[in-house]
């Protein structure tokens, strides 16, 4: 029976590891994170909260009942700045709780009363990526003393590569934005530019060269800007 979990925890961490280098998209990359890590330890909810560098929460998932449903910015500062995902931060250690109606980090809600869900277990980790604390990854079961030392472990591992996909897509997001910001200011220009190689080759073009040379972008690349403009030599 031991074998057989270690194989399973061993082919969930493969299935996630396939999933994350599969895309950037970093709603994707919470979601499917979640999603099979629920299914593998049979959890009633799980959340993963994505930080700035400010530790501010700034995106998220969370799954319940095995739906994914909308939060809003009020609730994910309040998720950090109280209870047991806020303790993981301040504190960058995971949390391990076997019964959360006698534990103070959890932050109690309505569904935790005796008379509806009741107590549960959780496991709450940091999410790093090149000791930079990026997130944090909750999971909830919903019998008291269900999780081991064995989810703890796991869900760690989980973590840890969540965090490196989670670091890069939040790199890839803001290349993107530097990018749309550079082909504004490039396309918008008052001023005729042309982007050339090294040996003088037109390689880009805004629409005000295209205007000043009356050609269309296209027809300018691959030709030299000496075909444009003399070249004093001596200077350059």
């Amino acid at each position: 029976m031991n074998q057989d979990r270690t194989r399973a925890s061993l082919e969930l961490l493969l299935n996630i590891s396939r999933e994350l280098a599969t895309t950037l998209d970093l709603h994707k990359v919470l979601a499917r994170v979640l999603f099979l890590s629920v299914e593998h330890v049979e959890a009633e909810r799980a959340s993963l909260v994505v930080l700035d560098g400010n530790l501010k929460p700034v995106d998220a998932a969370i799954v319940a009942r095995g739906k994914l449903h909308p939060h809003t910015v009020e609730q994910l500062q309040e998720i950090i700045a109280e209870g047991l995902a806020g303790w993981v931060m301040r504190n960058r250690q995971p949390a391990f709780v076997l019964d959360t109606s006698h534990d103070e980090r959890w932050l109690r809600r309505e569904d935790d009363h005796i008379d509806r869900s009741g107590p549960k277990s959780a496991i709450c980790v940091p999410l790093s990526a090149h000791d930079e604390l990026v997130g944090i990854l909750t999971i909830v079961h919903p019998v008291p003393g269900y999780f081991t030392d064995e989810h703890l472990t796991l869900v760690q591992a989980i973590a840890d590569m969540a965090g490196i996909a989670v670091r890069n897509a939040q790199l890839y997001h803001s290349m993107q934005i530097a990018r749309r910001r550079y082909l504004e200011l490039f396309e918008d220009s008052i001023d005729p530019i042309a982007l050339t190689d090294r040996r003088g080759v037109i390689v880009d073009a805004n629409r005000q060269m295209a205007r000043f040379v009356a050609a269309p972008v296209k027809a300018l690349q691959g030709h030299t800007i000496m075909e444009l403009h003399d070249v004093n030599w001596e200077l350059v």
